[in-house]
């Protein structure tokens, strides 16, 4: 069986000792070279980046000066530099750079920046939420909290990653992805989704729950029991304390009954709390089986059917919570969930109820936080900003395109006018026709980066993009 590893240590029960643990920040590849990279956990600002090195670092987002944001400077020779002052700062946290101080002053040892410990664990950089234990790497201990997947060490394993920002907190992110019988309604007909005509009741069977999370297997529901096709022998799904909720599939070989160690396939979905009401989704498809297509399909272009099904689910889930926030009666009273749909949502709350309920966000079956009333993001959501922005393989896309675009638009012009110009001729035709080419090719590069920017909100780009 493919497994995750996670600890089995009870999780803290208070706000503050929730940050004791380890958080996905971004995958590796989305650290790109000489860029800054700003990411929030519980409100608590960080800035990651590479050194002169490579190798990916995180400082506290806050210059000791003054507390101006480092995310906002620039990287100087793998050196982080602030934009106020020009303070500059080594990977260490160590200050390396004061302009204004007076002659041949010593830097204090107190202007340093807090550096925080982080490790890259199968492409995925992680911290540890509270960031003691000053060093580089997150080790001893906090390694162990880092869940791994065994699938991902095969040398024939491709991944599918990408991420996103959505306005609500990671528990109705977590809530949304266990609940696997919205996928055939919401997602009909959409690549990746499902078909409403296949919507029915299922079965699961789940196996304990401790305060590392719980397992199950799960199926089309035949007679209340899971049903299996007769290529799969199951279908699985864990939830791994606090954030990560992990699909796979388990195949059978040919002409036999058990489980093939050969053909893998799943879905690691890891939940990063970003700070109230925000969080930010860690997707990960992986397979060794995928078709040439999908083998050869760029980065950029996968990604925008995942932030489709994503934003498919914002306003439903963004809604669902903001009439729970405004509900003052626990969810065992207020919901009318099914037996036949809902089992892993409501293991997953009252999970929250048995382990989680200190924490003054926290929605469970029959308990609620102090803080559980706090409306969603209200900020109009868009693809640019929550997608595009933390992507290096759509940032690198939409540069190109606009570039193409811009290109394309005064090429189209400039040869049309021309060909008008030049009496009737075979040069007049190919002029006109590499005319028409280009627009056609403006009209293609507008039509990505309105693919790659557009806002679930207003259908059209955002009116102050991020610099991209």
């Amino acid at each position: 069986m493919l497994s995750t590893h996670a600890s089995t240590n009870r999780l803290p029960t208070s706000t503050e000792a929730w940050r004791d643990h380890c958080f996905p920040l971004a995958f590796e590849v989305d650290i790109e070279d000489g860029r800054l990279h700003r990411v929030t956990v519980f409100d608590s600002a960080y800035v990651v980046f590479r050194d002169q090195t490579g190798a990916i670092r995180v400082l506290e987002d806050r210059c000791p000066h003054r507390m101006a944001r480092l995310s906002d400077g620039r990287l100087v020779g793998g050196e982080v530099e602030c934009l106020y002052h020009g303070w500059r700062f080594a990977a260490d946290g160590r200050c390396t750079r004061i302009p204004q101080l007076e002659g041949e002053k010593a830097i204090p040892k107190a202007m340093c920046a807090k550096p925080i410990p982080s490790a890259v664990r199968q492409g995925i950089v992680w911290i540890h939420g509270l960031g003691e234990n000053v060093g580089g790497d997150v080790g001893g201990a906090h390694a162990r909290d880092i869940p791994t997947i065994a699938a991902l060490e095969r040398d024939d394993c491709r991944t599918i990653d990408f991420s996103i920002d959505l306005p609500y907190g990671h528990d109705f992110l977590i809530e949304n992805v266990l609940d696997y019988a919205h996928i055939h309604v919401a997602h009909d007909g959409v690549r990746g989704g499902g078909q409403i005509g296949l919507a029915g009741p299922l079965a699961f069977d789940i196996e304990g729950r401790t305060a590392s999370g719980f397992s199950a297997s799960f199926g089309r529901s035949n007679g209340g029991r899971v049903e299996t096709g007769a290529d799969l022998a199951a279908a699985r799904v864990e939830f791994v304390a606090p954030g990560l909720v992990h699909y796979w599939s388990e195949y059978r070989s040919e002409g036999a009954s058990h489980a093939a160690p050969g053909r893998i396939a799943g879905l690691a979905l890891y939940s990063l709390p970003l700070g109230q009401e925000r969080c930010r989704l860690l997707y990960r498809a992986y397979t060794n089986f995928a078709p040439l297509r999908d083998r050869l399909r760029p980065r950029f272009w996968e990604h925008g059917f995942q932030c489709h099904l994503l934003e498919q689910d914002m306003a439903v889930v963004r809604g669902q919570a903001e009439a729970i926030a405004r509900s003052e009666e626990p969810l065992h009273k207020s919901w009318r969930p099914l037996g036949s749909s809902d089992t892993l949502v409501l293991a997953y709350r009252a999970w929250l109820d048995e382990f989680a309920a200190g924490r003054p966000d926290a929605i469970g079956l029959r308990t609620r936080g102090t803080d559980s009333g706090r409306m969603p993001d209200a900020r109009p959501t868009s693809r640019l900003r929550d997608h595009v922005a933390q992507c290096s393989s759509c940032r690198r896309a939409l540069v190109a395109t606009r570039r193409v675009r811009t290109v394309a638009h005064i090429a189209a012009f400039v040869l049309l006018a021309v060909a008008v110009c030049c009496a009737p001729s075979s040069l007049s035709i190919v002029l006109a026709s590499l005319a028409v080419a280009s627009f056609l090719t403006n009209r293609i590069a507008s039509a990505l980066c309105h693919r790659l920017t557009k806002s679930p909100d207003n259908g059209g780009e955002p009116a102050n993009p991020p610099n991209c």
